[in-house]
């Protein structure tokens, strides 16, 4: 497609819900990013046969083999649309619930308690040249590995995804983006972070973590592209969190071994009546791994409060409240 933009700014991304994993479909949710580093994987092979006379190998014998794509995709986390993404963390079936007959949706993302094996997307990246034409690259069969949730004074919520895909291709249209009106960003000032009941009030910053182990790389004989991505490992998600020291309670938590829940929660504008545009992470016992405050120089103390998300056996160990005006995911 030929535009008139001729960098970053005519990007695109859209994603759309595979119902067979590296089975392409046509996207048709979009969102806006802040930066992406999606890019082909290629393997080769190089013939080590020895030949008198010849100092480098063969250009004949030179063989692609295996093929996928990975990469990072960034965002602030938007107050429409983000719904697919949390989707990629589980394996249930999440359907968005009106509140009360109004315009507000919840979408409640349980992770941790399901395996998301059989959930993948096809995302399309659209990319520009400086000519102005917007190349369309298509990956087919994309899982996230991990999602990193931020949020620092100053700043907005931010996801960092890192995502496998199956391939790169280049030879499917770009779609055309329609995003959400209306959109806004969680930022730093609608978050409330509450350790064991308690809000914190000198928190600097938090990132959650979510991590979704795979094995990415199930290639078998007769095929140069892989079969689906299994999960391989415990999901280990962790939180942490950067604060003034301003009492010991955190300290007696970690000194004490404490299993405690935590929840970090963001609260946008009114959406109608009591509802807001909101993205609540619950988690219902976490471990503190630390920490000691410690006099660095002559600045205010600050502890970073390592902490690892568990299961206790009967609540999912993360829960993703999101509340918005979508009616679908």
């Amino acid at each position: 497609m030929t535009g008139s933009f001729t960098s970053g700014l005519g990007a695109q991304l859209g994603i759309a819900a595979e119902t067979t994993y590296a089975t392409p479909v046509t996207v048709n949710r979009f969102a806006e990013f802040n930066s992406e580093g999606m890019k082909l994987n290629r393997a080769f092979l190089l013939s080590q046969g020895l030949r008198a006379g010849r100092m480098y190998q063969s250009s004949s014998r030179r063989t692609a083999t295996t093929r996928s794509a990975a990469g990072t995709v960034a965002f602030e986390v938007p107050s429409q649309g983000f719904g697919p993404y949390l989707n990629l963390l589980h394996g249930n079936t999440v359907v968005p619930v009106q509140q009360a007959a109004t315009a507000a949706y919840l979408q409640t993302h349980n992770i941790g308690a399901t395996d998301p094996y059989l959930k993948s997307v096809t995302l399309q990246l659209g990319k520009p040249q400086d000519t102005g034409t917007v190349n369309p690259f298509t990956y087919p069969g994309t899982v996230a590995t991990s999602v990193a949730f931020s949020c620092q004074t100053g700043g907005f919520l931010e996801a960092t995804l890192n995502l496998d895909s199956n391939d790169e291709q280049t030879g499917t249209a770009l779609a055309t983006a329609a995003l959400p009106t209306g959109l806004h960003s969680f930022n730093f000032t609608q978050c409330v972070v509450k350790v064991n009941g308690v809000t914190q009030t000198q928190v600097r910053g938090a990132t959650l973590t979510v991590n979704t182990p795979k094995d990415v790389g199930r290639y078998y004989l007769g095929s140069s592209t892989k079969a689906v991505p299994l999960t391989n490992a415990y999901n280990g998600s962790t939180l942490s969190l950067n604060v003034d020291y301003g009492s010991n309670t955190l300290y007696e938590l970690f000194a004490g071994a404490s299993i405690v829940p935590v929840v970090v929660e963001f609260v946008g504008p009114v959406i109608a009546s009591t509802y807001h545009e909101s993205l609540v992470f619950t988690m219902a016992a976490c471990g503190l791994d630390g920490d000691t405050p410690v006099v660095a120089g002559p600045a205010v103390l600050q502890q970073t409060i390592p902490l690892v998300v568990l299961d206790n056996g009967s609540e999912p160990p993360v829960v993703a409240a999101y509340t918005s005006t979508d009616v679908t995911l």
